[in-house]
């Protein structure tokens, strides 16, 4: 918070926080610019600021916190790219086709860059029609935690820094293209039941005996690029186990 830093900057951050009693720690690494240098200790260190207080304010049990280590390189230049649109190849796909996707970014004060991403369907996918959301990957890792109730809901400390560790792995760099593909198993007493038929999930998930919730399943696509991504967009598509082939007429 001493000097003077650059109006457009970008800024490399990398912090470890060892806790006692475990072996890993927890590690916030990412790349962070789009805002002025006044704001920058703020937008820097808030992410930090908010992991130590899931730590040490945890209903659970008490984790202490050995040693904190932080390293930021700040460099002059805005490195950003807004997510203008996001293409499809097909608007209709068989269960166990590959989606590829086209997403235009517009990078700050620079040409326009095209992005490619491939996504496999599940050859038991159901047939139906699905929307495909481009964004950054902290916006879908952030999904998927809501989709998870021993995440969104730790019922110890343990689960409480496995979603610590969740959350900071995703990077602002990391382009996704996220697919939901609905309820796939229940949550109860802190416990994951993936993977049940359809039936099942609502069977337990109404029953007020067992008190499950729903857990919900995306499928995700990444790409590493070399800008720190904002904003987002959708696009949507059908799957269907047979699909119309349009054929072009001979001229005569």
């Amino acid at each position: 918070m001493e000097g003077d830093l650059p109006d457009e900057l970008t800024a490399y951050l990398k912090a470890r926080i060892e806790l006692e009693g475990t072996a890993k720690p927890v590690i916030i690494e990412d790349t962070f610019s789009g805002f002025s240098g006044s704001r920058a200790p703020t937008v820097l260190y808030r992410e930090v600021a908010s992991t130590l207080s899931m730590l040490t304010y945890n209903p659970h049990r008490t984790l202490r916190i050995k040693r904190i280590e932080c390293e930021t390189r700040i460099e002059p230049g805005r490195l950003t790219a807004e997510i203008e649109s996001v293409e499809l190849n097909s608007e209709t796909y068989r269960p166990g086709d590959t989606v590829r996707g086209t997403v235009i970014l517009k990078p700050y004060k620079a040409a326009r860059q095209r992005v490619s991403l491939q996504l496999k369907l599940p050859i038991d996918l159901p047939e139906g029609e699905y929307t495909a959301l481009v964004c950054d990957e902290p916006t879908s890792v952030s999904s998927d935690v809501r989709g998870d109730p021993t995440l969104l809901f730790p019922p110890n400390a343990d689960k409480v820094i496995e979603k610590l560790r969740v959350l900071t792995r995703a990077k602002r760099t990391t382009l996704a293209l996220r697919v939901p593909i609905g309820a796939h198993g229940v949550a109860s007493g802190g416990k994951t039941l993936p993977r049940l038929p359809g039936s099942m999930v609502r069977i337990l998930s109404n029953s007020r005996r067992t008190g499950a919730m729903t857990m919900s399943k995306a499928l995700v696509a990444r790409q590493s690029t070399e800008w720190v991504i904002q904003g987002s967009d959708q696009v949507k598509f059908t799957v269907a186990k047979t699909r119309k082939v349009t054929l072009q007429k001979d001229e005569d």
